[in-house]
């Protein structure tokens, strides 16, 4: 028997809600959210409202304050990665540093070289990027610094690649620094190592470059225009990145990369940008991209699947070292590749 809710306006609001609510789930991906007027008979009613609709904008806000939240969080755990990564650098550093020294003992003959070891090469060393200070390199501050880097010998820029300079002249080579300045990636460093090296092969017949990471890429450069050049440079790079278009390419994406390898491409290209001779400098770079090496030169590149700065080489003779990026030249397996290297060049010579 139908309920009358005419004559009884509890069940009539009761019978209503009810009603309201079993059309709710009808209603739900289509209601509008604002308010319209509905005819029902002689009387008007609002329609049929969304009851989800609080939810949904509270989840909305929830998760509009969580990308907030995210968007601040990220910076501070890239920069924590960042430290971390740093930390682990500078860990592995000084054991790989003490690993060097003390082959003294544990094995002399590579640390100090042998009768039979012993070479006539000249070795031109270029160091790492360095980025750009403007703190300390300008005209009121830099005629300071260099008074106390010449009564303090370990602030050079050069300090960290003494010890393999040394290591070097130990086994009878002759040695030099392409510039003393911080290394920037610069037109004028590349102009420094070139003519370093073209002052060594007025004296020498067997001239290597020896380059740490973005000295490397300084060192190819200069042994590819000295190619053209008919004259013949051997080079030895270290975790350094090849002077190619595939290579450039991944350069060209590092920067969005997380931790140190981001952070350090990013800082170089900041610096290429603060070079006086950018443009003199991008030309060089693209004309060795398209140059070959002389056909008589001995390349050796030596990288690490632990590089946390620079990628993995292209060229399928790269050695694979293991340890951290900056210690790659004074890893045990390098120092014995450079000894045999350099003896058989010798021996060759002497042959000739």
């Amino acid at each position: 028997m139908p309920v009358d809710t005419k004559e009884n306006p509890s069940l009539r609001s009761i019978y209503g809600s009810t009603y309201f609510m079993s059309r709710s789930l009808e209603t739900y991906a289509s209601a509008p959210p604002e308010i319209s007027a509905q005819k029902s008979g002689d009387q008007l009613r609002p329609h049929l409202y969304n009851p989800y609709e609080y939810f949904h904008a509270w989840q909305e806000t929830g998760t509009t304050m969580l990308l907030g939240t995210l968007s601040m969080i990220k910076p501070l755990a890239e920069q924590q990665l960042r430290a971390l990564e740093m930390t682990d650098e500078m860990l592995g550093m000084g054991k790989e540093m003490q690993n060097f020294e003390m082959l003294r003992y544990s094995q002399p003959s590579l640390y100090y070289g042998t009768p039979e070891t012993r070479g006539q090469s000249h070795i031109i060393m270029t160091n790492g990027f360095t980025p750009y200070n403007i703190m300390t390199e300008n005209a009121f501050v830099a005629p300071f610094l260099e008074f106390y880097r010449t009564m303090i010998p370990q602030l050079k820029s050069n300090a960290f690649l003494e010890p393999k300079r040394k290591w070097y002249e130990r086994h009878g080579h002759t040695t030099n620094f392409a510039f003393d300045d911080p290394n920037h990636i610069w037109y004028q460093n590349f102009i420094d190592t070139y003519h370093s090296t073209v002052d060594a092969l007025d004296l020498h017949d067997d001239v290597w470059i020896d380059g740490l990471s973005g000295g490397g890429l300084l060192g190819e450069m200069v042994a590819k225009k000295l190619a053209g050049e008919g004259a013949v440079v051997n080079l030895i790079t270290n975790g350094s990145p090849e002077v190619s278009e595939e290579m450039l390419q991944v350069f060209d994406k590092s920067i969005e990369q997380p931790g140190m390898m981001g952070q350090v491409h990013m800082l170089a290209k900041m610096s290429a940008t603060m070079d006086p001779d950018q443009e003199k400098m991008a030309e060089e770079i693209y004309e060795a991209t398209q140059r070959q090496f002389h056909p008589d030169s001995t390349v050796i590149r030596f990288y690490s699947k632990d590089d946390r700065v620079c990628p993995k080489p292209f060229d399928p003779n790269a050695i694979e070292v293991g340890g951290k990026h900056a210690v790659i030249p004074y890893r045990e397996v390098v120092l014995k590749t450079l000894q045999k290297v350099l003896t058989d060049s010798n021996h060759r010579r002497e042959a000739a």
